[in-house]
């Protein structure tokens, strides 16, 4: 089995990068260090669709689906689609063989991804049941 990258010099630096962001967020904890908080909660008093995000992946990199789940959902939901993307970005090669077809996204599907963000922005800023449960 012959494996080849297309893109080498990306697949390096977004190893790097996940690793460094693996290992800062396993050894600190936003929410008990010194963490800056959101600038558009601190300054508006709304959640962003942001909220919540590096508190979740502390409790990822912990193990702690649930909690990760419970402080942003739209976060947890998106990661197996950033994992595709960027292994279908990087373009590995199996036998020279793509092990992942290199799909474009559509200015339909930017639009459907940018409506998603937004209407969640939106409900979970609603301060009633069931919407507080997509509130950090």
């Amino acid at each position: 089995m012959k494996v080849s990258i297309k893109n080498k010099k990306l697949f390096y630096i977004m190893l790097i990068l996940f690793c460094l962001s693996v290992l800062y967020f396993y050894k600190n904890n936003p929410a008990t260090s010194k963490y800056p908080t959101c600038p558009f909660l601190y300054i508006t008093g709304y959640y962003c669709p942001g909220c919540g995000s590096s508190r979740a992946y502390h409790n990822l990199m912990h193990g702690r689906i649930k909690d990760a789940f419970s402080l942003n959902p739209l976060m947890v939901l998106s990661i197996p689609f950033i994992i595709y993307y960027c292994i279908a970005e990087i373009e590995i090669y199996v036998n020279d063989r793509p092990i992942i077809r290199r799909t474009v996204i559509s200015k339909k599907g930017y639009k459907i991804i940018f409506f998603i963000i937004v209407l969640y922005w939106i409900l979970r800023n609603i301060p009633y049941y069931p919407f507080i449960l997509l509130a950090p």
